[in-house]
């Protein structure tokens, strides 16, 4: 009995031995397990925010370029629309009509070609068209009859020259035309002219 437990002693006496000759080298592996494990779980955690930052960088790359796009189509429809818009300010058939322009401009004519007889009327303006484009917008017109006397057809010529250069856009919607003359000597004296026009213009719409 007691040889067995001699032996015992002997052997707890040894494995303490054992454990004062490699405790260091235990705790220097335990160490390096626990540091080991400390920087995988920081490089995960750096890991996922790089991968987080990567994710919202490329949502605004994504929602830029979507921007760009826009502006680009944007642009686009503005070069697409921007000729026809000069050209349309360059005929001054924007915002509100030009009437006492074309008023002055015709008494103007009729002194300086009076053996025209020129007599013209205006009747107030009018909406020709639905809202359009804004909705706030639309072709309106101001209806012009004019009579006169042409003295040829080069006479007529000239008149529709001469009303171009006007401000606006005047359209002709209908014209007649008849011999002007004495019956008794069968001859000619010119033309007598009436015609009706519009004159066009983009402005707000008015409310019915």
């Amino acid at each position: 009995m007691r040889g067995a437990w001699r032996d015992g002693a002997l052997g707890w006496r040894l494995i303490g031995q054992d454990l004062r000759l490699i405790g260091p080298q235990l705790l220097w592996a335990a160490a390096a397990i626990v540091l080991a494990l400390g920087l995988l779980l920081s490089s995960w955690f750096v890991f996922a925010h790089i991968q987080q930052r990567m994710a919202k960088q490329s949502a605004q790359i994504n929602q830029l370029r979507q921007l760009l796009t826009q502006e680009r189509q944007q642009w686009q429809r503005v070069q697409q629309y921007q000729q026809p818009y000069l050209h349309l300010q360059q005929m001054r058939v924007l915002d509100s009509e030009h009437r006492l322009d074309w008023i002055e401009a015709l008494e103007q004519l009729r002194q300086q070609q009076a053996h025209w007889h020129l007599d013209y009327a205006f009747a107030p303006q009018r909406q020709l068209s639905a809202p359009v484009a804004d909705g706030q917008s639309a072709v309106l017109a101001s209806k012009m009859t004019v009579s006169w006397r042409a003295g040829s057809e080069w006479d007529l010529s000239q008149f529709e020259r001469w009303l171009t250069r006007l401000s606006g856009m005047a359209v002709a919607r209908q014209c007649r035309f008849a011999r002007a003359g004495t019956a008794a000597a069968n001859m000619a004296s010119g033309i007598a002219v009436e015609c009706h026009y519009d004159w066009l213009s983009i402005g707000l719409h008015k409310a019915s």
